[in-house]
């Protein structure tokens, strides 16, 4: 239904199984994008799948979505090593030597794969200071955040990523709305039903006058799979806690999925 409704044509001969679209008469160009922005030769089932129920099953709402995410990764093109230009807007430059600086700054790395084959991400909240990079600031972290996701899903054995965000120290200079959109954005367009589950570690106020505001931007369905935990060891050693939601999803965690520098006993 997503190819009639999208105008798109056959299933191509190509084994990455593509779809072909109109614009490149129907075939997606033995497998190939033909670089047209209507075009979506280069998604598989599974991925208009992920669409579908990003959406709620709705076929309209999912094409354009799909839309939504080919136009973003056509402009931004990340990379999950090299940072580099956007391909489309010249204007959207790269800091390379300030996002080196984010990434060795290790406020947000990626971990290993979790039971379920997941990925993962983890933030410590305290290294982040809204006041530093200036007009910068939201560029380069979305960059960041780019970056990290797109290694996570290399680890990823399902497709998806698991994000661990530890909230102690999280105070006003933490309290970035304008990244923190961004973010809701990059996991809700840019990598729809990529992210199996988040868990907020020790997020007591005034996190939750934060998150009061910010969950109103993000969907019933993406509400459901953040968790408020107690610790990192409730997570990855499956301990039950009374601050501990979504047990069942923070068993699939394991040790080795942590960073060497996050402390799964604190």
């Amino acid at each position: 239904r997503m190819q009639k409704r999208a105008g798109f044509g056959a299933f191509c001969s190509s084994s990455s199984g593509c779809i072909g679209c109109s614009e490149c008469g129907g075939d997606g160009g033995g497998g190939v994008a033909c670089g047209t922005e209507a075009c979506v030769c280069e998604y598989t089932t599974d991925d208009l799948l992920r669409f579908l129920r990003a959406r709620g099953g709705n076929v309209e709402a999912a094409v354009e979505l799909c839309r939504a995410e080919r136009a973003w990764r056509a402009k931004y093109s990340p990379s999950p090593d090299t940072p580099r230009a956007p391909l489309a807007d010249p204007a959207l430059t790269v800091d390379v030597e300030a996002l080196r600086a984010l990434l060795a700054s290790e406020k947000a790395v990626v971990g290993g794969a979790d039971r379920n084959g997941n990925g993962s991400i983890f933030v410590k909240a305290a290294l982040h200071d809204k006041r530093e990079l200036g007009e910068r600031r939201v560029t380069l972290h979305t960059q960041l955040g780019v970056i990290l996701v797109e290694r996570a899903l290399r680890v990823s054995r399902s497709g998806q990523l698991v994000l661990v965000m530890d909230m102690r120290g999280f105070g006003w200079r933490q309290a970035d709305l304008a990244v923190a959109r961004r973010i809701v954005f990059l996991l809700s367009t840019a990598y729809p039903e990529r992210l199996a589950a988040c868990y907020l570690l020790d997020a007591w106020l005034p996190f939750r006058a934060f998150w009061a505001a910010l969950s109103q931007l993000i969907d019933a369905r993406s509400r459901e799979k953040v968790h408020f935990v107690g610790s990192v060891r409730h997570i990855f050693e499956g301990e039950a806690s009374e601050k501990t939601t979504g047990d069942s999803a923070l068993q699939a965690a394991t040790i080795s999925a942590i960073p060497a520098h996050f402390d799964p006993g604190a």
